[in-house]
């Protein structure tokens, strides 16, 4: 009876042993990548503010300004445009540096956003990378135009900001996808900028993604640092049993092989 009783224990360790490396093994193998297609975000026309100057009103340049025909028209990502339309800016109401930066300011953040909430799939985590490579850009602006670089840091962060937000409002309506590779690679990048999304996880979900990226030696190391001489003695039992069984299952299969 007992040794039915050993054997059956045996069995059954090893059964329990075998389905949680296989639910490990099957954890470590997922896609976590998101079917999503690529949508790029371009204007790639040319602004002659010109023709608009007469029109507008210099004690009131925020208000008058052709915010909608700026956006339709002006190439965004060409630094040469941008420098243009504000130097036209500066030559027309020459002191009102700060109100034209302003313009300038308001129309590639606040215009420009309720433009791509009308028009881009924000929901599209490409389209989220094709924000930040522009934004990018504006990082980078400030280094070959320092007249105007309070006007690129403003926008740029402005933009950063943005996909941080979205990020958060996606995880929200996507819990599901929270370990995709790109909303990952997105935290992780708006994170690196110092504008961290609240995205947060709970403790079996870290346990999750740490196992999905294959970084075992960390879990075991957290484990050893965080948890009580009680636990780390039973767990220690239990390998200690799963180990032995397998010991005592393979003499069993030895002796049956040599019967």
């Amino acid at each position: 009876m007992n040794s039915t009783f050993l054997k059956f224990f045996v069995f059954l360790l090893t059964c329990i042993s075998v389905f949680f490396i296989l639910i490990v093994y099957k954890i470590s193998k997922i896609n976590y990548d998101s079917d999503v297609q690529e949508e790029v975000v371009t204007m790639t026309n040319s602004f002659d503010i010109k023709p608009y100057l007469n029109s507008l009103k210099t004690t009131n340049i925020n208000e008058s300004f052709p915010f909608n025909i700026f956006i339709d028209s002006l190439e965004l990502s060409d630094l040469n445009s941008i420098k243009n339309v504000t130097a036209l800016l500066d030559s027309f109401v020459p002191n009102n540096r700060y109100e034209n930066t302003k313009v300038i300011v308001r129309a590639l953040t606040e215009k420009l956003e309720a433009k791509f909430n009308q028009t881009a799939q924000f929901e599209n985590l490409d389209t989220l990378f094709n924000i930040i490579h522009w934004a990018n850009r504006f990082q980078n602006y400030q280094y070959f135009d320092t007249e105007n670089s309070i006007l690129y840091t403003v926008v740029y962060k402005h933009w950063i900001n943005f996909v941080a937000n979205r990020l958060e409002l996606y995880n929200q309506k996507y819990p599901e996808h929270k370990f995709d590779t790109k909303f990952q690679l997105l935290i992780h990048t708006c994170a690196s900028k110092k504008f961290t999304p609240a995205v947060n996880m709970s403790k079996q979900e870290k346990v999750v993604y740490n196992i999905s990226q294959n970084k075992i030696a960390y879990l075991i190391n957290r484990l050893i640092l965080n948890t009580s001489l009680l636990l780390k003695f039973l767990i220690i039992t239990f390998i200690t049993v799963t180990l032995f069984s397998y010991y005592i299952t393979a003499l069993q299969l030895i002796k049956l092989f040599k019967k």
